[in-house]
């Protein structure tokens, strides 16, 4: 038969067991020590404004409402290349090709050194105009006006 101090010893032994078994302090700091990358792209509300150059301590990153650090901040001034393709449906409605001429500004106005493809979707396949280069010139010049035909469009499996 179970006495008072028994059942109050098998109690203790449950909450001693899990205790132990829960993770310790140093498994719980290696699993939230994973540092992740993210991108924050910052734009001028005004067209024409430059973007000032932005510092960590200009940035408040919070997760699950805990601030967290910010061990860096890189700009396109720091030298990185962007590298952009460009995927173009070659069945959208002839409408697009008003809008190539601002698409060819874009890519021109690119940081240098800066790596752009230009490829149409068409058919269920891609048409590579022009492989990633640095030459902006060129990759802009590659810009087509769409096709807009349904020939270009891909096969419909129903």
């Amino acid at each position: 038969m179970w006495t008072r101090q028994s059942r109050r010893a098998g109690r203790w032994g449950i909450f001693v067991a899990l205790a132990l078994s829960l993770p310790g302090p140093a498994i719980m700091a290696q699993e939230s020590a994973a540092i992740k990358t993210i991108t924050v792209t910052v734009l001028p509300r005004k067209e024409g404004v430059e973007v000032p150059l932005l510092a960590k301590d200009d940035f408040s990153l919070r997760l699950d409402g805990r601030r967290q650090e910010i061990l860096s901040v890189k700009t396109p001034r720091d030298g990185v290349p962007l590298y952009l393709a460009l995927l173009i449906q070659d069945d959208v409605t002839a409408k697009v090709s008003n809008d190539l001429d601002a698409l060819r500004a874009f890519i021109r106005r690119l940081p240098s050194g800066s790596h752009v493809m230009v490829a149409y979707a068409r058919a269920g396949t891609n048409e590579i105009r022009q492989p990633f280069t640095t030459d902006l010139e060129r990759a802009a010049t590659s810009l087509r006006a769409p096709n807009s035909t349904e020939a270009s469009a891909p096969g419909s499996p129903y």
